[in-house]
């Protein structure tokens, strides 16, 4: 058994201009919705089960949504239910689920009966929900970055729900009509009830959990990400592709927390990125090669690209201040001895400046590739052994170059046994 264990920390610093929290926030679409639209409703049933009610609570002035609630049902699978008695018969031997109801998977959800009390209290049912392994519970507050939830059982009825408060982030930067403009948030510090959190970004606003993770998500001149955990946080902002700026700032639950970058960091970045067009030949011949796939090593750019009848590929949001490493899968190609490696490392740089006649920001490279070359190495009398047998030492090869003097090892790709002997690989597929 595994018990899954969400996590999410957030970092400290900065002291932004707050605001207080409004209501107008885009919600997920899987989310619980503020209008009562559940496909089913809670109705009595004949079961042992007591009388469902619980409260809401308020937080200020600020109290659930009664048409928001929803109870979801949950049940675990009857294989997983047999192993999980079976461990129970054993004694709890080795990892388990903290709860038989841990392990319930939500199959629907139902509408349930609530209403709002004069202290602004809501109150819950009271209903007999329909039989399950496990309940869960989710509201959501007036404010937009209040939220109930809470699991239990037919056992463990909760008698009140406080809420979870989340903090908000304002994001405003300059307006930028040709330019994809993107955030990725770091988290740092201590955690705090990180499985609560994440359950709850999954649910209010997944794309989020991305940009913790690499995934950065589309702003817009202002834009409000929410709900997020209060506390520290690191947010990057990319212009095409590039790191414009990085700035810290500490959230407040129930607070809405303006944060501005700078738009000459913005310009700076648009300013230093471009669009890469790389064409490969043979050298010599300068004949395109087609179907050359070229994996960019690093950076924001699109992580594989192949080459098209014309030898090219396009990679955008190119950083022109550095170099950009390169792999190189080469085609498989008919014949007897390979025209190329399997592989081969480039590395490119652009011009750090860039060019005020050449506005689309296009850099075009023109990489020249040597085709592999072969010695022939003739062994005589001596049988060149090809197939590895048991218990004796399978062939290994070795190609070693004179230096005034002195013998070392040199690179080959390819040791290709022949009639005649051996064919080698003199030098890599890197040209100019």
């Amino acid at each position: 058994m595994l018990a899954l264990v969400g996590w999410l920390v957030i970092q400290n610093s900065g002291a932004p201009k707050v605001l207080p929290i409004s209501p107008e926030i885009a919600q997920s679409p899987d989310a619980p919705r503020v209008s009562s639209g559940a496909s089913a409703t809670a109705a009595p049933l004949e079961s042992n089960a007591p009388q469902f009610t619980t409260l809401l609570l308020p937080d200020q002035q600020i109290s659930a949504i009664p048409t928001s609630v929803r109870i979801g049902l949950g049940y675990v699978p009857a294989d997983e239910a047999r192993t999980y008695q079976e461990w129970k018969a054993g004694g709890f031997v080795g990892a388990g689920p903290a709860s038989f109801a841990e392990l319930a998977t939500i199959d629907r959800w139902i509408d349930v009966p609530a209403t709002r009390l004069s202290d602004g209290t809501v109150r819950v049912g009271p209903l007999m929900p329909p039989l399950a392994d496990r309940y869960d519970l989710q509201a959501r507050g007036q404010g937009a970055l209040h939220f109930y939830a809470v699991s239990f059982t037919v056992d463990t009825y909760p008698a009140s729900v406080k809420p979870t408060v989340a903090a908000g982030l304002r994001i405003q930067r300059a307006p930028a009509a040709d330019s994809d403009v993107r955030v990725l948030l770091r988290r740092g510090g201590e955690a705090q009830s990180t499985a609560v959190w994440q359950d709850l970004m999954q649910r209010e606003a997944p794309q989020l959990l991305g940009a913790f993770n690499d995934a950065s998500i589309a702003v817009a001149a202002t834009q409000v990400l929410a709900p997020l955990p209060p506390g520290a946080l690191d947010v990057i902002l990319e212009v095409d592709g590039i790191e414009a700026e990085r700035r810290s700032v500490t959230l407040r639950a129930g607070v809405l927390t303006d944060l501005p970058f700078d738009p000459v960091a913005q310009e700076v970045a648009r300013a230093v990125t471009a669009e890469l067009e790389l064409l490969f030949v043979v050298q010599d011949t300068r004949r395109p090669i087609e179907g050359l796939k070229v994996i960019s090593s690093g950076g924001k750019m699109e992580p594989t690209r192949t080459t098209d009848l014309a030898g090219q590929v396009r990679f955008q949001g190119v950083d022109r201040q550095r170099a950009h490493p390169f792999m190189l899968e080469f085609p498989v190609e008919k014949g007897d001895l390979p025209a190329w490696p399997t592989q081969s490392a480039i590395e490119v740089s652009l011009d750090a400046d860039p060019k005020p006649a050449n506005p689309s920001r296009l850099v075009r490279k023109t990489i020249e590739l040597r085709p592999l070359q072969w010695l022939i190495v003739s062994s005589g009398s001596f049988q060149v052994p090809v197939d590895r047998r048991r218990g004796n030492p399978y062939p290994i090869f070795v190609l070693q170059q004179e230096r005034d003097g002195d013998w070392k090892d040199s690179a080959a790709d390819h040791f290709i046994p022949i009639t005649q002997g051996l064919v080698i690989t003199l030098a890599s597929a890197l040209g100019r």
